[in-house]
């Protein structure tokens, strides 16, 4: 069995706001940036306002291959390991998934079908989960 490739955390705009005097509440809008080896994943999760809808943007770019994209890399959002949604990788290396807000979320990317990769994607503080009863 081989290793869960490593991945590191190289900015989360969360981590970027001041807690004095802002009300957490008001923020939309959250932006995260991952490197696997030599790809970078930019993304950006946005809630849509007064929903429990989420729509996560992201595009992937391969240091290694200036000018050539990650094209058709398999993207996956999992909850506790089950399958929600998937898409992949255009021409561009980007990809779109929207998704009813869950806890609990990985985004899994395959850049190497052996050892995908599973990102943390957490929720923003003030938003909130909308339960049907």
């Amino acid at each position: 069995m081989t290793a869960t490739p490593v991945f590191e955390l190289l900015f989360d705009s969360l981590a970027q706001i001041g807690n004095e005097g802002i009300r957490t509440s008001i923020i939309v809008s959250r932006q995260l940036l991952f490197r696997i080896g030599s790809v970078f994943v930019d993304l950006e999760v946005d809630k849509e306002v007064n929903s429990d809808r989420v729509s996560l943007t992201g595009q992937m770019v391969d240091s290694a291959n200036p000018g050539h994209p990650p094209v058709g890399i398999p993207v996956a959002l999992l909850q506790r390991g089950k399958r929600i949604v998937q898409t992949s990788s255009n021409d561009n290396g980007e990809f779109q998934l929207d998704f009813a807000m869950r806890r609990n979320l990985k985004l899994q990317v395959t850049i190497n079908r052996d050892r995908p990769v599973r990102l943390p994607i957490n929720l923003l503080p003030g938003w909130t989960l909308q339960y049907a009863n």
